[in-house]
């Protein structure tokens, strides 16, 4: 069986679009040993890697409303979006999870500007 490394890159809800690459990878019998992502690319690798299903990943990813995702709680710094409705959403997906739960090895990129 072949075992790659997969980077996932950003682009909001055009990182869904990793959805499709992973099940391919699966169907072929291609094995991820180790994973990056940022932004979006970030939050589809750590839920995929806790453990989710893809189709599960699809219904739950479809649930989302889009525009409760952004907004800013009381206790954030000044930013342009504030993510506290995809923290929520992240929260929800992994719970206590920590990088060390995971199967393979998992790298998420940030910037703060």
């Amino acid at each position: 069986m072949m075992e790659i490394g997969v980077a996932l890159g950003g682009g909001g809800s055009r990182g869904m679009a990793h959805l499709g690459v992973l099940k391919y990878l699966e169907d072929e019998g291609i094995s991820i040993g180790a994973m990056a992502g940022t932004s979006i690319g970030g939050l589809v690798g750590a839920v995929y890697l806790s453990g989710f299903s893809l189709d599960e990943m699809v219904e739950q990813f479809a649930s989302i409303e889009q525009d409760k995702l952004y907004g800013q709680l009381k206790s954030d710094e000044p930013s342009l979006l504030g993510l506290a409705g995809g923290t929520k959403v992240l929260s929800n997906f992994l719970g206590d999870l920590t990088f060390q739960d995971l199967k393979i090895p998992f790298a998420v990129t940030a910037v703060d500007i």
